[in-house]
């Protein structure tokens, strides 16, 4: 362990806050009071007299009570106060009525009880020492009266200060030591052996004595910010330690942090009691709390208590005794979570179950707490017994095992307990003395097989209260019939399994068998069985056949079973029949119906037979293969996914997804239940997954006949359904959710799989729907339907016959039939608000609702699929109407018969039947000739558009044309020009040529002259030529008038600028002006 710091405890830091902060810079703040010694001493109540020898003061008390009100009452460093007091029940109240705080850095000494007030704080200093009898730190005033009257009330007026001590606090054997105060902080060491230490705060603090005990403390008003911590060191050898605070408001809090040491041992047989309570708010148990008995007598208790109680991984907590009983450390939060994150991980609570009996009571909330959730694996090895308690649920979500010979668990619940099996959760008491209660029951722990067995009483029924101590295997011995004959009390798994169980029952020689057969024959009602599993079982009999039980009317919870179970009656992957509750279990086991006897039969992949008013299965599903053999006679069974039949019972939230195939015998088979019905039969919010095939019968993809009153509500399948052929009389039922809806209701249900019958009746949803009060509503179906010879096919029902009703519904599938319809091949009773939209095509009537009417009513409902059919007998509606009312309904899709005629709404009307406020509309021809005409006008739009763009491209070519020609023109014009230009340039340079010519010539002949006149020429000057004189400009003239600006022009050297004139007359060749 890391070194603490010079004069720190090693377990301080532990559970800091910013209120704990706040009080490390409320220290830091202190600073030496005005005087050294208590001044002002006022005398307010009994007698008592003040002297002061040197750095001693005397305070002489000479009544049993005195009450001295002080300026100021500190004790500098080596200053020692006396208290010399009558005996050692003697209490002297000393009031602070000045406003510096006590800070107490030297010695205190009483020979009876002193109680310090000052409303502005008490510090007790490193180094300082108090020895009383007993003594009350306090910034919580105490009224006169109540103090002379024995009424230790103390009561703050807001925002009391603080209390904190850094010294050694020492009370007298059986005496205490109480800090009062808004906060309360022990830093040093704090000791009262057999006698009391409390550390409280709140604005209104009681202490309550016995004699001169202090026996309890009570906080009746809380304060703001409220904590008290402890980082030091906290003695009370066979006496009681009490750590509380309680806040002013709820929503704030109050904060109780032990991070130092905590320690009430049993001494001479006196047991310690530490009590750590925060009043709303948090207590957090770091360093060390300690009520053990480490040389004689019982360990003593704990109780760490407040809206939520935090457990440090590094905490120890001891109650054990060396030689005695260990004692009970108990957590009262309002809810309790063990786990990473939560209040105590799993791995502590297991390591201090090594010292401690441990009840955690989440036992004050409500709604969401109340609970307590086990997060973590929790284990231990000693004689020790773990306890939760709780309000509302148990939720053990890890294993809890106890291998200790005498371990217990205890179990206490106002809701229940719940053990997430799902995930491999279990409870484990493997010692062999090891114990289980529950709700104050004890329960007996069954370790073999052997020990199962027995627990049959003489008249062999089980009658009290068992729980399987771990997982179990019955390898090696085959049970005639059953394990345990019959359960009037509880069979209590904790999460185990039991492996490997085989039951064969006997071959009979005559007539069927009539024992219930499996693990419990016969589970009576007011029995529980709950969180069990058996993993590949091997069961097989004549009736009355479930790995768990055969017959069970009590209550079945989070059971399951694996493997393969064979029967003739009333057979289940889990119970042969059910007259109980059945919640939360599944079963996965191949569930195979067979026998050489004849007779009613049901098979499902969980329940056999679900029977009666009290009979539930909820919140359970099955996912093994159902199947019944060729070789059984089921002419009066029925076959179900999770149930063979329900009958006035109860199916909620629960599923089947295996497949369910029988044989050619006439049976009612279901994905979800064979036979469903009567007054109370019930299936809702439930559904099946696997595709279902039977022979001629009633086979549906839930169930495959509802009847007598029963409901299935909000539920729906999604396996495909396939039937054999009709077989004599027997007209058999294929329904994508039920074969046959006889006096049954249908509501909020769907199905999607694809129907296929050889024959019958077959609908999407509904083979046949008919009998008093038969309905289907807003339901649907979405699969195809594809019906043989002689059938009646519909989208939603194969045929809905008098009194039943359709209402709300609609179907979406494909259908064909012999007689076919988008919703009811055949139909005599009640359709309104309905709707179909799928192609139809039937070899006799076909119609886009109704195949074949031959009486009831149509009401405001439609059809948009494509009908296809014979002449005369197809319609967009109804295919043949013998007879009825059609009112205010439509058909929009296409009819389309063997001669191509057009479509109508009815394809024929042999009967008295009536058709009013109804139409039809080939919305599909309708469609082709409003494309055909927006192809017409498209296409002559396109040709107007072609023609305008030709003509267009003409008048652009034209205007091409003469652009080009106006180029043309221009370009030969400017042509003209730049010769013109050129010539005329050319000519003037020439005349210059000339003109200088002539000028050289006139002067070279005047020279001549002179020389001959005059021998000597002194200047040449008069020979130069005289500059050329440009014209301004050079004009172009011709049938455009060009001109050509020139504003100046170089010639030899010389810049001319040229004046702007008006143009000469029109002329094709350059005109220069001199």
């Amino acid at each position: 362990m890391k070194r603490a710091p010079s004069g720190q405890h090693p377990c301080a830091g532990l559970f800091k806050t910013k209120v704990s902060f706040a009080i490390s810079a409320l220290l830091l703040s202190y600073s030496s009071p005005g005087w050294a010694a208590p001044q002002g001493a006022s005398v307010a109540g009994g007698v008592a007299a003040v002297t002061r020898t040197g750095s001693v003061t005397h305070i002489d008390q000479g009544t049993q009570r005195a009450v001295i009100n002080w300026q100021g009452f500190s004790i500098g460093a080596g200053e020692t106060v006396n208290f010399n007091q009558p005996n050692a029940s003697a209490v002297t109240l000393n009031r602070v009525v000045g406003n510096e705080r006590s800070v107490i850095d030297g010695v205190l000494n009483a020979n009876g009880k002193v109680f310090l007030v000052n409303a502005s704080g008490v510090l007790f200093t490193r180094g300082s020492s108090v020895n009383t009898a007993g003594l009350v730190a306090s910034t919580l005033d105490l009224d006169n009266a109540d103090f002379e009257a024995g009424r230790y009330v103390f009561k703050g007026s807001g925002g009391s200060g603080s209390v904190v001590n850094m010294g050694t606090l020492t009370a007298a054997s059986g005496g205490y030591v109480a800090l009062l105060g808004g906060t309360v902080s022990n830093q040093g060491v704090i000791v009262a052996t057999k006698g009391t230490v409390a550390l409280a705060s709140g604005e209104k603090i009681s202490l309550n004595f016995n004699g001169d005990s202090l026996v309890s403390v009570s906080i009746d008003e809380g304060t703001l910010n409220a904590l008290v911590e402890n980082k030091g060191a906290v003695q009370a050898d066979g006496g009681k330690v009490f750590l509380t605070a309680r806040a002013a408001d709820d929503l704030l809090g109050s904060q109780v942090n032990n991070s130092g040491i905590v320690q009430a041992r049993t001494l001479d047989d006196l047991k310690g009691d530490i009590v750590v309570h925060a009043y709303g708010g948090t207590a957090s148990v770091g360093g060390t709390l300690d009520a053990s008995a480490p040389v004689r007598g019982d360990g003593g208790t704990i109780e760490t208590s407040g809206r939520s109680v935090k457990v440090a991984d590094d905490a120890s907590v001891a109650t054990r005794a060396a030689n005695g009983k260990t004692g009970t450390w108990t957590l009262d939060p309002d809810g309790f979570t063990i786990g990473a994150g939560g209040d105590i991980r799993g791995t502590t609570l297991g390591a201090l179950l090594g010292n401690n009996n441990i009840a955690i009571e989440s036992t004050g909330g409500n709604g969401a707490d109340g609970h307590i959730h086990v997060n973590d694996a929790v284990s231990w090895s000693a004689d020790t017994a773990l306890t939760l308690s709780a309000t509302n649920d148990i939720r053990i979500n890890a294993p809890i095992t106890a291998t200790g010979a005498n371990a217990g668990l205890r179990l206490n619940y106002g809701g229940d307990y719940r053990i997430d099996t799902d995930h491999g959760v279990s409870v484990t008491l493997g010692g062999a003395n090891a114990s289980l209660a529950m709700n104050g029951n004890a329960y007996t722990l069954v370790h073999s097989m052997s020990d199962l067995e027995a627990i049959d009483d003489a008249g062999g029924v089980a009658a009290g209260r068992y729980a399987l101590a771990g997982n179990l295997d019955a390898s090696g011995k085959t049970y005639a019939n059953t394990v345990v004959s019959k359960l009037s009390g509880t069979l209590a798994g904790l999460g185990h399994t039991i492996a490997n169980l085989t039951i064969a029952e006997p071959k009979q020689t005559s007539g069927p068998s009539l024992v219930e057969t499996g693990l419990i024959g016969t589970a009576q009602s007011g029995s529980i069985v709950r969180d069990i599993g058996l993993s590949n079982a091997s069961v097989s009999a004549y009736g009355r056949v479930g790995a768990l039980a055969g017959v069970s009317a009590g209550r079945i919870s989070q059971a399951w079973a694996s493997g393969a179970v064979t029967g003739a009656s009333s057979v289940g992957g889990l119970v042969g029949v059910n007259n109980g509750t059945i919640e939360r279990s599944y079963a996965t086991a191949t569930v195979t119906g067979s026998s050489l006897y004849e007779g009613y039969s049901s098979i499902g992949g969980l329940v056999g037979q679900n029977s009666g008013a009290a009979s539930r299965i909820a919140d359970s599903h099955a996912t093994g293969n159902v199947t019944a053999l060729n070789a059984f006679e089921f002419n009066n069974g029925s076959i179900g996914g999770l149930a063979g039949g329900n009958l006035n019972g109860t199916i909620a939230n629960s599923y089947a997804t295996g497949r369910v195939t029988v044989s050619d015998n006439a049976i009612t088979v279901g994905g979800l239940v064979g036979l469903t019905g009567g007054a109370t039969g019930l299936i809702t919010n439930s559904y099946a997954t696997g595709d279902v095939t039977g022979g001629q019968g009633n086979i549906g993809g839930l169930a495959g006949r509802n009847i007598s009153g029963g409901r299935i509500v909000d539920s729906y399948a999604t396996g495909n359904v396939t039937g054999g052929a009709r077989v004599g009389a027997i007209s058999p039922n294929f329904g994508g959710l039920v074969g046959e809806n006889s006096a049954g209701t249908i509501s909020g249900s769907h199905a999607s799989g694809t129907v296929t019958a050889s024959s019958g009746f077959a609908g999407g949803l509904v083979g046949s729907s008919g009998g008093t009060g038969a309905s289907i509503s807003n339901s649907n179906a979405s699969g195809d339907v594809k019906g043989g010879a002689g059938s009646y096919a519909g989208g939603l029902v194969g045929y809905n016959s008098d009194s039943s009703t359709i209402s709300g519904s609609r179907a979406s599938g494909d259908v064909t039939g012999e007689n076919a319809g988008g919703l009811a091949g055949g139909h005599s009773g009640t359709i309104t608000g309905s709707e179909a939209s799928g192609h139809v095509t039937g070899s006799n009537a076909a119609g886009g609702l109704v195949g074949l009417m031959g009486g009831g009513t149509v009401t405001d409902s439609r059809a948009s699929g494509d009908v296809t059919g014979r002449d005369n007998v197809t319609g967009g509606l109804v295919g043949e109407f013998r007879g009825g009312v059609i009112d205010k309904s439509f058909a929009t899709g296409r009819v389309v018969t063997e001669s191509g005629g057009p479509g109508a709404l009815v394809g024929s009307n042999t009967g008295t039947g009536t058709v009013t406020n109804s139409s039809y509309r080939d919305v599909a021809a309708e469609a082709e000739a409003q494309a055909a005409a927006r192809a017409v006008a498209e296409a002559a739009g396109r040709a107007a558009t072609e023609a305008a763009a030709a003509e267009a491209a003409v008048q652009a070519a034209a205007r091409a044309s003469a652009e080009e020609a106006a180029q043309a023109t221009a370009n030969a014009t400017a042509a003209a020009q730049a010769l013109a230009f050129a010539a005329a340039r050319a000519a003037e340079l020439q005349a210059r040529a000339d003109a200088g010519a002539r000028l050289a010539s006139a002067a070279e002949a005047d020279a001549r002259r002179q020389a001959e006149e005059r021998p000597v020429l002194t200047t040449t000057a008069s020979l130069a030529p005289r500059p050329v004189a440009i014209a301004d400009h050079i004009v172009f003239a011709d049938r455009r008038n060009f001109s050509a600006n020139v504003q100046r022009i170089e010639v030899d050297g010389q810049v001319f600028d040229l004046e702007d004139e008006a143009a000469p007359p029109a002329s094709t060749a350059p005109v220069r002006k001199p």
